[in-house]
C-alpha cells in the first residue's frame, strides 16, 4: 500500500486497474461507502 501513496494514478482508465496498480484486491463501488472494506481489502481478507 506504501507505493499507492506515491504512484500517479491520473490517466488510469478503469477502477479495476487502479485497484491492481494499489496492489489490493477491486472492492464493488457499493462497498466502499466507508473505510472499513478497503482497509479489509488491504488486509487481503476480503471473503471470496
Amino acid at each position: 500500500m506504501e507505493k499507492a501513496k506515491t504512484d500517479n494514478f491520473k490517466g488510469i482508465p478503469t477502477e479495476h486497474e487502479v485497484f491492481e496498480k494499489a496492489g489490493i484486491p477491486y472492492v464493488l463501488p457499493e462497498l466502499r461507502e466507508g473505510t472499513r472494506m478497503l482497509d479489509i481489502a488491504i488486509a487481503n481478507q476480503l471473503p471470496v
